[in-house]
Formats: C-alpha cells, structure tokens, sequence
C-alpha cells in the first residue's frame, strides 16, 4: 500500500506543476472536484472494459490524486474561512489564541469574551 500511496503523492506533484497548486485548486468548487473525479473514474472503467488494465490502473491513481486535491483545497478553504470568522473573536493584539477560550483569556493582554481584563 505505501508504494501505492507515493505514487498519488507523485501524481499530486505532477499535477500541481501542471495546474499551479493550490492557487489553481482553491479556485475550484466542490462541484467541479466531484465532476471531473467522476470523469476520470469513468475513463479507468472504460479501460478496464476494454482490457487495458495498465491504463486502468493509471487512471485509477489519477483519480485518487484529484479526490487528494479536492480535500487538501476543501481544508485549506474551511481552514480560512475558521479563521475569517473567529477574526471578531480574537484580541486586537491579533493573538493566536482566542482570547475567550482560556479563563485568563489573551496571552498578551488579558482580555476576556466580554472585551473586559480578566
């Protein structure tokens, strides 16, 4: 399985270079991820149908590389959107932490949920 997974990994690389990474990929909707996955898969099966299992197998680890794709942008995307929201939650120190979810509250100034010094 871990030759199979570096493989993946090596196909993510190559299709990083080809498209531009995650610029390119975070441009992207669910929807399109699902469409073309769909689209691959479908010419992995028709490979198989046809008896080019070699091809199959090759269209198979292309297909995974853009389910990994998907994820990686569907996380980067969610990952910003955390953070644009907790942005009103967060000490105008801009601190790391937020600074409600400690009792002490931010690191820096001390203060609480309530914008008062704990």
């Amino acid at each position: 399985m871990e030759r199979i997974l570096e493989e993946i990994a090596a196909e993510r690389e190559r299709q990083d270079g080809k498209w531009g990474g995650p610029d390119h990929d975070d441009t992207h909707t669910p929807f399109d991820w699902e469409r073309w996955i769909k689209t691959y898969s479908a010419w992995a099966r028709q490979m198989a149908e046809g008896g080019a299992h070699k091809k199959c197998r090759r269209r198979l680890i292309q297909t995974a590389a853009l389910a990994v794709a998907a994820v990686e942008s569907l996380d980067r995307i969610c990952a910003q959107q955390a953070v644009e929201a907790d942005a009103d939650q967060r000490c105008a120190c801009g601190s790391d932490v937020t600074f409600y979810a400690t009792p002490a509250g931010c690191p820096v100034h001390g203060y609480n949920r309530f914008g008062s010094r704990s």
